[in-house]
């Protein structure tokens, strides 16, 4: 699971902290959405639509039902492979494209230069 922390957004801020919710950062989700092609991009299975969506990877800890993972778990999948996602299921989707969600969705809260801000800013307040 992802080791960042959970927080909520606020209105008018890109993120706070409030242990009451999951993490939401739109910023980061359009980076995710804009910056990225679609997660299935390996040998024959390469994907190069441009229409991406933002995917919420859901794990034991972060989900459940009517609650949405943290923004902070998106990976970019095309409007086709994430509808082929909700369809198949998240298993048999990673093992047919041989991917791993988490550890896409990990490296990007890592990169992402609005999580780092949200979290230094995080830091400054405590």
């Amino acid at each position: 699971t992802c080791a960042l922390p959970i927080c909520r957004r606020r209105k008018g801020q890109m993120g706070s902290v409030k242990p009451d919710g999951p993490l939401r950062s739109k910023p980061h989700l359009q980076w995710v959405r804009i910056g990225f092609p679609c997660a299935v991009n390996n040998g024959p299975h390469a994907c190069w639509r441009k229409d991406i969506e933002a995917h919420h990877v859901r794990e034991d800890g972060n989900a459940g039902l009517g609650i949405k993972p943290p923004d902070s778990d998106a990976v970019p999948l095309c409007a086709c492979h994430h509808a082929e996602l909700h369809s198949i299921g998240r298993v048999s989707f990673e093992q047919g494209y041989h991917i791993d969600l988490s550890e896409i969705a990990q490296d990007l809260a890592a990169r992402s230069p609005h999580l780092r801000r949200l979290f230094a800013k995080q830091a400054r307040s405590a």
